[in-house]
């Protein structure tokens, strides 16, 4: 594949990424890279169970552990399904096997799935991904995990006419026929940009599954670091100490003995979304973990014709 800006279109950034991954190893990237010189994150990245893992990138600059021109033979295309977006589709703060076009790789065993996720890539730059994939590649289909913010500023996203331009652009772009759209979690979402999202995709999260989780399957270090500071500040005398706390959870799995209905109503409310994030969320406590990854996986799984199923 040709990378070089004029050959491959991405903008000057985006490219200069795929260029400097190529063929590289490392341990950090993106939000991680960022977030473990943070007090906060650093030690949750370090707390977190999920730390054992690098980043491998092909020849292309995706991550991958082969490279993707292998698959053509005797200059035959090779059909592929395609995966496309930005660090939740790289599946930054994540191993490899936890994306979501592994975890789809694993539902296709006789037909590739290749991840085309670019950190930072906006709605802007898709359709270069897609358009390039199906010159050297028989694209069966493509999903897009598709985020407002790539390639935009706070400032600018804070404009509600920015929003707007870039669902116009999602919109507006011919996609092949056989393609699927989902969009990063909810937790990357304002109150404001949800509202101009789900006026546009009413059901844009639909993957996303509420969960029952057990406590004691939070490490009791990662409890006290998700619930101490809404714990500081909203606790009273009544409550008990976080250990007490941790303790009647990993037992019990509720704290109807320990809470009065005012107190066990806000720990519902508050504290128990943080501890549920624990779930869905990988090491930088930003991108999606294996779990949630797995709702995206099956989710495209769904949308999936009839004629690629049968190619499995």
């Amino acid at each position: 594949m040709d990378l070089s800006p004029k050959g491959f279109g991405l903008p000057k950034k985006l490219w200069r990424q795929l260029l400097h991954f190529r063929n590289k190893t490392v341990d950090y990237c993106a939000s991680d890279l960022m977030f473990m010189k943070m007090p906060w994150y650093s030690a949750y990245m370090q707390l977190h169970p999920v730390k054992d893992f690098q980043y491998t990138f092909n020849s292309w600059g995706f991550r991958a552990d082969y490279d993707y021109e292998s698959l053509n033979k005797d200059g035959k295309k090779a059909k592929i399904i395609l995966a496309i977006g930005d660090s939740f589709t790289v599946n930054v703060g994540g191993p490899l096997e936890h994306s979501w076009p592994s975890l789809l790789q694993e539902k296709f065993p006789n037909i590739p799935v290749l991840n085309g996720g670019v950190d930072g890539l906006g709605p802007e730059s898709y359709h270069l991904i897609v358009d390039k994939m199906r010159k050297y590649f028989d694209v069966q289909h493509t999903f897009c995990m598709f985020n407002l913010h790539g390639g935009t500023t706070a400032d600018q996203l804070a404009n509600a006419n920015i929003t707007e331009q870039k669902i116009h652009i999602l919109k507006s772009y011919e996609w092949p026929i056989g393609s699927e759209i989902a969009f990063i979690p909810p937790w990357c979402w304002d109150m404001d940009m949800q509202k101009i999202l789900f006026s546009h995709f009413p059901d844009a999260h639909a993957y996303i599954k509420d969960i029952q989780f057990n406590y004691a399957d939070i490490p009791y270090d990662i409890f006290k670091l998700l619930i101490q500071q809404d714990y500081v500040l909203q606790s009273n005398s009544t409550w008990p100490t976080i250990d007490a706390m941790y303790q009647e959870l990993a037992m019990h799995n509720n704290l109807d003995n320990m809470l009065s209905d005012v107190d066990r109503y806000f720990f519902l409310k508050q504290i128990q979304p943080k501890c549920k994030s624990y779930f869905y969320r990988n090491r930088d406590y930003r991108h999606m973990s294996k779990m949630a990854n797995q709702m995206v996986s099956d989710y495209f799984y769904s949308k999936i014709t009839k004629d690629v199923i049968t190619l499995s």
